[in-house]
């Protein structure tokens, strides 16, 4: 894990889940799985927020998310985007 996050004292990890059936109709149709997007647009606006409560924040997409996952108990067929 990066050094800095030892000091760190909150996590908020942005998992992606398969879709359901309307999501998968519109994947199909507009051919592009929107989903890591839908996850980044989403972690934005918790930044964002984040700025304007003057708390600092970095999102981090290189991490061991085999290690991740068994440490948060997150189920198979979903997996850790950002961290």
């Amino acid at each position: 894990m990066n050094k800095f996050t030892s000091e760190c004292k909150t996590f908020i990890i942005a998992v992606e889940e398969s879709g359901n059936i309307t999501s998968r109709a519109g994947e199909l149709i507009k051919k592009q799985d929107f989903r890591a997007t839908d996850v980044a647009i989403a972690c934005e606006h918790i930044c964002l927020m984040a700025e304007e409560l003057e708390l600092g924040t970095c999102i981090l997409g290189w991490f061991n998310e085999k290690s991740l996952k068994k440490l948060l108990n997150i189920q198979s067929g979903k997996s850790s985007l950002l961290f």
